[in-house]
């Protein structure tokens, strides 16, 4: 993932590097953690997930120690070191072997600025979020034949970007092949999944209509140059897969 990167040069890598950014974040693990007291800001790197899932937004913060390629996760120093998403402190989240920082919004904000503050020196981390949107169709709970056309529309569109439209099936499930299909289209508000796209088992169950918006944003250059931010909006609309 590259940073430096504007909002306005979201495109489809953009929206792919980061929804397998926040994939990847439950991966990471904290077993070997250090605080960031004694190191160079430039040994730092600051990875920023800003995501709405339209009930609320959630900001997550990966802080690491790069050495020599090999990254470790970074702890905050509690006398010198604070760490904030418009204003509102970042807490630190320890399960399972994970290791981050996290905070969130009600409802999604104009633009998000993550400011690492340590000792006299603040880095600070802006994205704007790309434009929410409402799924149009298909319709909630309906019902919709795998061997037809499935029609996709949501609203409204984001000219000149473009969006991840996905159809999935549960992890675990067996009734669509590979978990369903993903494509990368212009953010026009409309798609077509042609008849057979969706293949499985002979039954009906319940899949998720799932679109993805990304935007990246602007990290500080004093930072490691793996450091990044991303924004998220993604929508979901279940309905009845049938053969």
């Amino acid at each position: 993932m590259s940073a430096h990167l504007s909002p306005a040069n979201a495109s489809c890598p953009k929206v792919m590097a980061a929804t397998l950014a926040v994939a990847a974040l439950v991966g990471i693990s904290g077993c070997s953690e250090e605080p960031a007291c004694n190191l160079d800001a430039s040994a730092i790197a600051m990875q920023v997930f800003v995501i709405d899932r339209d009930e609320e937004v959630e900001v997550d913060v990966v802080l690491e120690a790069i050495e020599d390629g090999a990254s470790t996760p970074l702890v905050l120093c509690t006398q010198d070191d604070e760490l904030t998403v418009n204003g509102e402190a970042m807490k630190l989240v320890r399960v399972l072997g994970q290791l981050y920082y996290v905070a969130t919004f009600e409802s999604a904000q104009a633009e998000y600025n993550v400011e690492f503050t340590r000792k006299s020196a603040t880095h600070v981390a802006t994205v704007e979020p790309p434009p929410g949107f409402t799924i149009d169709a298909p319709a909630l709970d309906s019902s919709h034949s795998r061997s037809a056309d499935l029609a996709v529309s949501w609203s409204p569109a984001w000219d000149g970007q473009l969006a991840e439209v996905a159809v999935e099936d549960a992890i675990g499930s067996t009734c669509i092949d590979g978990l369903g299909v993903h494509d990368d289209v212009e953010d026009d508000g409309e798609h077509v999944f042609e008849a057979g796209r969706l293949t499985g088992m002979d039954a009906a169950c319940e899949v998720d209509l799932v679109i993805t918006r990304a935007s990246a944003g602007v990290v500080p250059s004093e930072l490691h140059p793996r450091s990044d931010i991303f924004a998220i909006v993604s929508r979901r609309r279940p309905f009845l897969s049938s053969p």
